[in-house]
């Protein structure tokens, strides 16, 4: 019950029951169909693996699982160590030993990387520029994830955190208070520069984005999605015509995510942004796991504006069920019942071009409402040392990922 994991709710909504008939069998009996399960069920997706009750409960600190490594000792908030698996049924790791260790501070894991001291770390694309400039190797995965602005409170009405004193928030069935937040989220979104973003503070290594869970890649992607193009005059007419010609205050949580740097100077961008068009963000550096992501849980927060970081995903619902679905245990953007009912609706529609029909109403509803600002999609970078020889990525993925292919440079 007192799970912060995003899909906790998904589980407990989704399976009715649990049979184990024989020890490989695992049946699975659902309260309905649900095709978001087997994408869960397929990919590690917020750490859902399955595991025997004995390694859940005996020491849940020390993972069991089939992979490549072993883990043999965990220190939280400094290191985890593993072991290589050898003759590992997929790939035996060219490397004995891997620790993964928690360094949040960008510019310690470009120095790490430069004096030899770690193998590999997420970098920015300033650290990437710096450290391309001496010598030191810099491995790109393009696309890797997308940056978006949530500006929190768009809720249910019946919620408690509800507040209709924020003004990008209001009940749907008020027709005029909606429109008023609408011009408001509107106005948000057009002072935001995407093109200056990418070419300057992310170097060139992203592109504007027109939606925080698909993009080009996806096959149903419509040309005419396209970013938020920059407007500040319009946005400061949008807020003059919504009630706000001088702007309001507001609070900004700024924070950063150890595998996918940069939200923090993305959030100081953004807000400088604003405050050309007459917003006033209040910015506070925050911890995400502790102050953060329980909130998301209890709907809190409300009136606050966050900048967060996302990954593709094959179909947009499979993103949109932990971030917009009011079912959800944690809402990362916005709740809208007709969007509840997409959502829905997809997830139990099995005819595959039926379910990307809806799926594309799902995108453009978000759209057309500015429930979410997305930003960029930024290329993954990572900087490695001169004994990284081939690092197999996969376009998309962010993280660490594939550690058991890496080997040494000859």
């Amino acid at each position: 019950p007192d799970s912060l994991n995003f899909d906790a709710g998904f589980w407990r909504r989704a399976v009715e029951s649990v049979e184990t008939p024989d020890a490989y069998t695992a049946v699975l009996h659902l309260k309905e169909q649900n095709v978001g399960l087997i994408y869960r069920l397929a990919v590690p997706f917020n750490g859902q693996v399955m595991l025997s009750a004995k390694a859940a409960t005996a020491d849940p600190s020390m993972g069991v699982g089939t992979g490549p490594w072993k883990m043999v000792e965990f220190r939280p908030g400094e290191f985890i160590r593993f072991e290589a698996v050898p003759n590992h049924w997929r790939q035996s790791p060219a490397y004995k030993e891997l620790i993964i260790r928690q360094v949040p501070e960008e510019s310690t894991r470009r120095s790490m990387i430069m004096a030899g001291q770690t193998d590999l770390a997420p970098v920015t694309p300033a650290s990437a520029r710096s450290l391309r400039s001496s010598g030191a190797q810099v491995l790109s995965d393009p696309r890797s994830y997308v940056l978006a602005v949530s500006p929190l409170g768009v809720l249910l009405p019946e919620r408690e955190t509800f507040d209709a004193s924020i003004p990008w928030v209001a009940d749907p069935a008020d027709p005029v208070a909606w429109e008023r937040a609408l011009k408001v989220r509107m106005a948000m979104d057009l002072a935001i520069d995407r093109q200056l973003i990418c070419d300057t503070l992310l170097g060139g290594e992203a592109v504007p984005a027109a939606d925080r869970t698909s993009n080009e890649s996806w096959s149903r992607w419509d040309p005419s999605w396209t970013a938020t193009p920059y407007d500040p005059d319009r946005a400061k007419a949008l807020l003059a015509e919504a009630g706000y010609p001088d702007g309001f205050e507001f609070p900004m949580m700024l924070f950063e995510e150890n595998d996918r740097p940069g939200l923090t100077v993305m959030g100081q961008a953004v807000a400088q942004f604003w405050q050309a068009i007459g917003l006033r963000p209040k910015l506070t550096n925050v911890d995400y796991s502790t102050q953060v992501r329980p909130a998301t849980r209890d709907r809190g927060l409300a009136g606050t504006v966050i900048v967060k970081a996302n990954p593709a995903y094959e179909e947009p619902v499979l993103g949109y069920v932990g971030a917009f679905w009011s079912k959800a245990e944690s809402i990362l953007y916005a709740e809208y019942a007709p969007l509840d009912e997409l959502i829905e609706k997809s997830l139990a529609t099995s005819d595959v071009d039926q379910r990307l029909d809806v799926e594309v109403e799902m995108v453009e509803m978000v759209r057309d409402n500015h429930f979410v600002f997305p930003i960029a999609w930024v290329n993954g970078l990572w900087g490695a040392s001169a004994s990284i020889g081939e690092f197999p990525r996969i376009s998309g993925v962010f993280g660490m990922y594939n550690l058991e292919y890496v080997t040494p440079a000859l």
